[in-house]
């Protein structure tokens, strides 16, 4: 998997630390995923604590985090985090089509339920 700088856009091999075009340091792949992780507990936590308003950017961040770097049940349970705490029916949908292809049952019907609860919503 390449690391793409971010300052110029060049796609560099894993193992470089430094962009091969411009020179700036790059992120390790070790420190990119914890970052993942981060943000998928910041979004529970806040979820938790009962700040939904809180807790929905934070579910809609970590998941493009898990799309970009491709973990496909953490990305389903952040949408599903993201339709429970902002009544988004796409969010809903899109994780119970994650949830289904990976036959996860009982999440996929938690899925249900959160898109049942965002239905009425965006009516």
């Amino acid at each position: 998997m390449a690391i793409v700088c971010p300052n110029c856009g060049e796609e560099n091999p894993e193992r470089a630390r430094f962009c091969l075009s411009c020179g700036r340091a790059l992120e390790a792949a070790a420190t990119r995923g914890k970052r993942h992780v981060v943000a998928t507990i910041r979004a529970i936590l806040a979820e938790a604590r009962g700040e939904a308003a809180e807790a929905a950017p934070l579910y809609a961040d970590a998941a493009e985090r898990w799309e970009r770097h491709p973990f496909v049940l953490e990305r389903a349970q952040c949408l599903l985090g993201l339709a429970r705490t902002a009544a988004d029916a796409e969010s809903a949908r899109e994780a119970k089509r994650l949830f289904s292809a990976l036959g996860a049952k009982a999440l996929e019907h938690e899925a249900d339920a959160a898109l049942a609860a965002a239905l009425p919503l965006s009516s």
